[in-house]
């Protein structure tokens, strides 16, 4: 069923006005009446989920520390789950598990990164992935710019989104196999592109940043639009959940 409005989703939370990929960054979003918010997941050397987009926390915690080469005891120590170090630690994807439990109005797009498919293997993260989302099942969209851990997903009947690391034909053939629910692009390449190509699939875009782009995604048809800036969009793009 096609929504009315394009859904507004907290790319990564409300990380405007918070740390992005920290629970108060999603607990501002729900507070702006956000029910889709978007996160990406690493894995530690011990196999712990975290809710990070780099695999270096230097950028946003500012620690020059690969989340992937350490155990999650390691990371501890040096501080990066800190509530006392850190106005907004690094949670664990469980502590997110949890949030969302108390939120159930809440859908969440879950990004599995390449870096720890690199590391740990597809069938691994996966494996912990899915595990750790078992209490809220039904509320989930896996995410990947790789295909192959999106088709193991697909094997056990969850809902994907594809993103597209370009535009191109090569792409779009595999968006047609893979027959996602969503597809993901960069806003920029839609706007190069012209066009969004037809399927089954919902529209996704990412990162938009103004009301301008907005509507310009909006006159194109898109159906989801990801921003870390809710609060400058949601007087225009909120709609019922679709998903």
């Amino acid at each position: 069923m096609k929504t009315p409005k394009p859904v507004l989703v907290a790319h990564r939370g409300d990380a405007a006005h918070h740390l992005e990929n920290t629970l108060p960054a999603f607990s501002s979003a729900v507070e702006l009446g956000i029910r889709h918010v978007e996160l990406d997941i690493q894995l530690t050397r011990d196999g712990i989920p975290l809710v990070l987009h780099d695999a270096n926390a230097r950028r946003t915690h500012g620690l020059d520390i690969d989340v992937r080469m350490h155990t999650f005891s390691t990371l501890a120590q040096l501080g990066l789950f800190d509530s006392s170090r850190f106005d907004c630690p690094v949670p664990r994807f469980d502590e997110f598990v949890a949030w969302m439990q108390h939120h159930p109005a809440m859908h969440v797009f879950v990004e599995i990164k390449k870096e720890s498919l690199r590391t740990q293997g597809r069938d691994k993260v996966l494996e912990t992935v899915m595990e750790t989302l078992a209490p809220i099942a039904g509320r989930h969209t896996l995410i990947s710019y790789d295909a192959r851990v999106l088709d193991m997903a697909r094997q056990l009947d969850q809902p994907i989104g594809y993103v597209l690391p370009t535009m191109g034909n090569r792409y779009r053939a595999i968006a047609e196999r893979l027959a996602p629910e969503l597809v993901m692009a960069d806003y920029k390449q839609i706007l190069r592109a012209g066009s969004i190509w037809p399927g089954r699939w919902k529209w996704a875009t990412f990162e938009v940043a103004d009301t301008d782009i907005a509507r310009r995604m909006i006159a194109l048809g898109l159906d989801y639009l990801e921003t870390m800036n809710p609060a400058a969009l949601s007087s225009m793009a909120l709609a019922v959940p679709a998903l």
